[in-house]
């Protein structure tokens, strides 16, 4: 990783870019109503990461 870079725990409040960074990728792409279809939804996603540490954000 080049140096300068943080890595911490996701948290809610970084729900929203992650469902935008999900929902912008070309391979496996599926659209916010696809997500909650599966049942993975900004509430949902919130709970798991209140719950465990589950997800990371680089900075």
């Amino acid at each position: 990783m080049p140096s300068g870079w943080t890595i911490r725990r996701a948290g809610a409040h970084h729900v929203t870019a992650l469902f935008h960074v999900r929902t912008q990728v070309r391979e496996n792409a599926m659209s916010m109503e696809g997500l909650a279809a599966t049942g993975v939804t900004p509430e949902a996603v919130s709970a798991m990461l209140a719950a465990s540490p589950c997800a990371f954000v680089a900075e």
